[in-house]
């Protein structure tokens, strides 16, 4: 019996869609990568040009990009019903042992051991709170994390490289704790799915590698160039994560449908539209002065603008093979694909360093992306059994808690 009042109702949906809206969630994303920018800008002024801080940022951009493999390959593994939480509790337990074990010898091998396993900790939580309609809280704890890093350095300072990987590590901590503590009571029905487990990471690992694809290959063009495109590719990388981070959580969920491909591309062509506008006038105001003027200021501009044409095709491919994901026998096709797209990025590198147009590299990233988008729009329409296939699925959720925003 359902004898509560017309507007307890009105009011729990009206909750559901701030919860869960992908405007408000991408939002919400974009907020905490500001924070994050706020952080890295006190670091950076106390300790740039510094022994310790460059030590800290390589260590800790090899601990994210595997500790961001792991995370979405065990968040694939769990919506797809194929790890359960339990299992998830053994794993972190031995995880954490092991972490106490090296910190008797290396505080420093600890602490990035532990900013790794809290990244990952933070991708999976995210998805386990998306699964209880609580993604928007999630987030919230994102957005605070940074100040927690900044009041540790505040308190012990930021003159070595222990203090700054405590500020780091704790900050992960915080975000994948209140992460966890959110999607309480976030399960999933077990899977009778075969397909091997290895499936998600090869394909976590294909992207991972097609992102480094264009810095590497400026090493060879001379000084300044694959830092400038390490930069120009961060700014695209990030506003791609920014739209396909929450909503492809949403869609692993459940609670996101993907059934209009034409308004994913038009949402993500509208992204790439704003990137291309904004960020002249951000990288002046980011970038330019010191160091980072004339040629080179005018090579990290362009490089950057070269990336814009890749959004709306990153975001769109990006977005519905992760959350395809959901379906484990999908897994083997969506790693070939992964595979695919590096082959082509790599075919077009190779034949732009036959010209040796490297101000164009990152149009290879261009059109690997585009082509794979553009082969998944024309095959996008659903034939009639995933369609059954898909409602079924979803069957066990309220309907209040289906996001309709793509679909209508």
């Amino acid at each position: 019996m359902n004898d509560r009042p017309k507007e307890s109702r009105q009011s729990e949906g009206l909750v559901d869609r701030l919860n869960n809206g992908p405007i408000w969630l991408i939002i919400a994303n974009a907020v905490s990568y500001l924070t994050s920018l706020l952080r890295e800008r006190f670091l950076y002024q106390h300790e740039f040009g510094t022994h310790s801080l460059d030590v800290v940022v390589v260590s800790l951009a090899i601990a994210a990009i595997v500790g961001n493999a792991i995370g979405v390959a065990l968040s694939f593994w769990w919506a797809a019903g194929r790890i359960s939480v339990e299992k998830i509790y053994v794993g972190l337990a031995i995880v954490a042992s092991v972490t106490a074990f090296v910190a008797m010898a290396s505080p420093t091998t600890a602490l990035l051991i532990l900013y790794l396993l809290a990244s990952a900790a933070f991708l999976l939580a995210m998805q386990r709170a998306a699964s209880v309609g609580r993604q928007l809280y999630a987030l919230a704890g994102a957005v605070m994390s940074p100040g927690i890093a900044v009041l540790i350095w505040a308190s012990v300072g930021v003159g070595d490289s222990t203090d700054i990987l405590l500020g780091y590590a704790a900050a992960a901590l915080w975000q994948a704790v209140g992460a966890w503590i959110v999607g309480q009571g976030g399960r999933v029905a077990a899977s009778s799915g075969t397909s091997s487990l290895l499936w998600p990471l090869a394909y976590v690992a294909a992207v991972q590698v097609d992102g480094v694809a264009d810095i590497t290959l400026l090493l060879l063009a001379g000084r300044g160039w694959a830092s400038a495109c390490a930069f120009a590719y961060n700014a695209f990388s990030a506003t791609t994560v920014v739209v396909i981070g929450p909503l492809s959580v949403q869609a692993l969920a459940g609670r996101l449908h993907l059934e209009r491909p034409a308004r994913i591309l038009g949402l993500s062509t509208l992204a790439a539209g704003l990137f291309a506008v904004l960020a002249p006038f951000v990288l002046r105001l980011l970038l330019q002065g010191g160091a980072v003027v004339g040629v080179g200021y005018h090579r990290v501009v362009v490089l950057t603008l070269l990336y814009a044409p890749a959004l709306p095709f990153a975001i769109f491919w990006q977005l519905m093979s992760r959350s395809e994901h959901r379906d484990s026998e999908r897994w083997k096709a969506l790693a070939i694909q992964a595979t695919v797209l590096v082959l082509l990025h790599m075919a077009f590198l190779l034949l732009l360093v036959v010209f040796q147009a490297w101000i164009y590299v990152p149009l290879s990233t261009v059109g690997a992306f585009a082509a794979l988008a553009i082969f998944r729009f024309v095959s996008s329409s659903p034939r009639s059994g995933e369609r059954v296939e898909t409602q079924l699925s979803l069957r066990r959720l309220p309907r209040a808690s289906t996001i309709g925003l793509l679909r209508r």
